[in-house]
């Protein structure tokens, strides 16, 4: 996969199945991302109706016929795209590690865990991992550092088939999918960095997941973070992690066995917009219990008891829990301004960056029925890539554009740079029509050198399967330089050059998998 001005360009014929990469050019991955995202910004009932005739009903979608892109095609490429390289150490009926039968009670069903997890290849994010990291590192592109406000929460991914790795939310917009977890800029909405999170085959718990969310933030030695999480992730070990990586936690906090202190939960006054506080012996916060509605329990390693806020509250909906204090406070008026504890004030305004995040997937996300239990995961990471462009876009301009139009652009920008690939590699991509013989390359054997196109970054080096073989020039230089060094040696000890079917269509040349970085990277 490769990444051009922030953007997903396209994925390489190498990282598909072996049996598609006779059959798809790379500008058939751009157009099919590009696709997905117009079925997002269009929504109609079928993916047959893109196809249509245009009428008063579905329209005409020439984004959707563009390059040639028929209706089997793309379900061509919707069937059988395959994102996870093949490993070939491991074969199909070959493994040692048959695995132990489990049984769960929830779903009533069996399935199998593997001792070895190398050959687990259930993982249900492991044919989608390439694709969350690219988000992941992209993200690390837009944006440099986040601001010091984060929020760390769970977001969960729709998916409504049949799998054991699947979470059920009921407060959750998306009651029932997977999860991941997420730390999320609480300022501007961008998503920093997300972790996929199974039900029965991730290990981590929630303090090693709050440690790996943190550890991503950049700078933590010169900026002052501070993160807002809920109870389901305040627990006091992962606050003292927070605090050894110089992050600052405000959250509330959930009543377990010995915490919080005893002092607090022996408290038993429950008139309205009361505060107490303790600080805790060991580690450097304090808790708070505040009565709103009901007691609430908050923590917070950098706010002063004594600091208050006052803001204009809506008068709540009468229950049998606060209607002695409703009358009391509000009387007839509607709103009325209440001076508040300053951590809740900060909670509530830290605590929704995950949930706008959220939001902002959901309004151009493409509703489509998926067979395969990864492909709402990379749906989700290419959502993900637009919707922080999006920020960063609203970030840098003074006038930016709506959702739907910077979503146009975005797809034109796709369709450009799915044109310039071709233009670029016009006559060098292996499945051209009227495919001519360029120059090939020959190293001298008596002073070998590697030929300087392969540090072009002006060129698009990706490997692409051609339909001949040919010598790799990387082991060949190798193999040259070894005879040169060691004349007299056997000849066997110089090296072997393989003879791959992979080409690098910026350079010309054929590569080897395990060569194709070495070359691009090394200098004469």
């Amino acid at each position: 996969m490769k990444v051009y001005g922030n953007t997903l360009a396209y994925i390489s014929a190498r990282e598909l199945h072996p049996r598609l990469c006779y059959k798809i050019v790379p500008r058939d991955i751009v157009h099919f991302f590009v696709i997905i995202h117009y079925m997002g910004y269009c929504r109609l009932p079928s993916k047959l109706d893109y196809w249509n005739e245009g009428d008063n009903i579905c329209g005409d979608h020439p984004v959707c016929r563009a390059y040639g892109m028929s209706y089997k095609k793309f379900q061509f490429l919707w069937r059988n795209i395959y994102l996870m390289e093949p490993r070939e150490e491991v074969q199909s009926g070959e493994s040692e590690d048959e695995g132990d039968t489990d049984y769960d009670d929830h779903r009533d069903t069996h399935y199998i865990v593997r001792k070895d997890e190398e050959e687990d290849d259930y993982h249900f994010d492991a044919k989608a991992r390439n694709i969350i990291d690219l988000t992941n590192q992209g993200n690390k592109l837009l944006c440099q550092w986040p601001s010091w406000v984060m929020t760390i929460d769970e977001q969960m991914t729709c998916f409504r088939g049949r799998s054991i790795e699947t979470y059920k939310m009921s407060n959750k917009p998306i009651e029932f999918g997977y999860k991941s977890f997420s730390i999320v800029d609480a300022t501007t909405k961008f998503l920093w960095h997300q972790l996929s999170y199974g039900r029965k085959h991730t290990n981590a718990g929630t303090i090693l997941t709050v440690k790996f969310l943190v550890n991503t933030l950049p700078k933590r030695d010169t900026l002052d973070y501070v993160c807002g999480m809920d109870n389901y992730f305040t627990h006091v070990k992962a606050i003292q992690h927070c605090l050894d990586a110089g992050v600052h936690v405000v959250g509330t906090a959930r009543a377990k066995r010995g915490w919080p202190a005893p002092e607090i939960r022996r408290i038993d006054d429950n008139r309205f917009n009361t505060l107490y506080h303790i600080a805790d012996r060991e580690v450097d916060y304090v808790t708070y219990r505040w009565v709103d509605n009901n007691v609430v329990t908050l923590v917070s390693t950098m706010h002063d008891p004594n600091e208050s806020v006052v803001k204009n509250r809506r008068r709540p909906r009468t229950t049998q829990t606060n209607r002695h204090h409703v009358r009391a406070v509000w009387g007839d008026d509607p709103v009325k301004p209440i001076d508040i504890p300053k951590v809740v004030d900060d909670y509530n305004h830290w605590k929704v960056g995950v949930d706008v995040m959220d939001q902002l997937l959901a309004v151009l996300f493409p509703d489509l029925r998926c067979r395969r239990t990864w492909m709402p995961l990379m749906i989700q990471a290419l959502m993900t890539m637009r919707v922080n462009a999006y920020t960063a876009h609203k970030y840098v301009n003074t006038h930016p554009r709506s959702h739907k139009e910077f979503t146009l652009c975005w797809m034109k920008c796709l369709m450009r740079r799915a044109t310039k690939l071709v233009r670029v590699t016009r006559n060098r991509i292996i499945h051209s029509v009227d495919q001519s013989s360029p120059r090939r390359f020959r190293m001298s054997t008596k002073n070998p050198r590697l030929p300087n196109a392969r540090l072009d970054n002006n060129l698009s080096h990706a490997a692409v399967i051609n339909p001949r073989q040919g010598k790799c020039v990387y082991c060949r230089y190798n193999y040259l330089c070894q005879k040169i060094e060691r004349p007299d040696d056997n000849p066997s000890s110089w090296g072997t050059v393989g003879q791959p079917m992979r080409k690098c269509i910026g350079c010309n040349v054929y590569l080897c998998r395990g060569c194709f970085d070495p070359y691009h990277s090394q200098n004469n």
